[in-house]
């Protein structure tokens, strides 16, 4: 019976080559269609959900009000936000602060086209250096807020001044097949960042994105301390809530924003 089937159906597509060309074709092109949307529809709803604390994990916005009326809200806020709300609301059981070093470049020594200069000599005597653009400062505590998978070093790795978090392909960039971890990279031809540890390349469906992370702690002998600084709103601020925190609830977190 089956056979049969097939054997008609052959006839009929080599007795009508041109309608059954059109009709094939459009049922390729259809579900070639749907998979390609099935696929873009899939990695957006998988934005952030590798991340263990997913469920209570929030970016606090600035939200700017005129006469009671909500007129600007952005995304980045105060630096002096995140340790603010730690010490005042039980709810927050910890939080971390990006900036991305760009802003600071003139601190940091040589600018250029708002990118960092990171270098070291190999083995061999020469010095291999690169022009990086996507670097943030970073709180401790991000390693620990976030499930971005280590590999080399702990999740610690940002207590101290002068440390740096590179990604695989960036270790592997300066460092080849060998350990990075407590090697030195030096930034700008004259300061030294000890690499405390290494993660998997970010991937695609994150909103953060970074390739290197250095220690939020390394601005206070620049700035000053960062936890009183209310002049500035160019930090991102995410907080980490208490298990079973509502953070709808009025009179609590607020206006928090997932």
């Amino acid at each position: 019976m089956l056979r049969n089937y097939l054997l008609v159906t052959l006839r009929n597509i080599r007795n009508n080559k041109l309608f059954s060309f059109i009709n094939i074709a459009g049922l390729a092109i259809g579900l070639s269609a749907c998979f390609l949307i099935w696929q873009y529809v899939r990695f957006e709803s998988s934005y952030d959900t590798f991340h263990q604390h997913r469920d209570r994990l929030y970016r606090v916005p600035f939200e700017i009000r005129e006469n009671g009326e909500l007129t600007n809200s952005i995304a980045s806020t105060f630096s002096a936000l995140g340790y603010s709300m730690k010490s005042s609301m039980p709810e927050v059981k910890d939080y971390t602060r990006l900036v991305k070093t760009s802003l600071f470049t003139n601190d940091l020594g040589k600018y250029v086209a708002n990118a960092l200069e990171f270098s070291r000599i190999n083995e061999s005597g020469n010095v291999v250096s690169f022009i990086e653009e996507n670097v943030w400062f970073s709180d401790p505590s991000f390693l620990n807020m976030f499930s971005f998978k280590i590999l080399e070093g702990t999740a610690d790795a940002l207590v101290e001044p002068h440390s740096i978090v590179l990604t695989r392909s960036i270790a592997k960039k300066y460092f080849g097949n060998t350990s990075a971890l407590g090697r030195d990279l030096r930034l700008n031809s004259d300061e030294i960042y000890k690499v405390t540890a290494v993660i998997e390349d970010v991937p695609g469906n994150s909103h953060l994105q970074f390739d290197i992370l250095l220690s939020f702690t390394t601005m206070r002998s620049r700035i000053g301390d960062m936890n009183d600084f209310w002049g500035w709103s160019v930090f991102y601020t995410y907080v980490l809530l208490e298990e079973g925190t509502n953070a709808a609830r009025p009179g609590k977190i607020g206006r928090v924003c997932h």
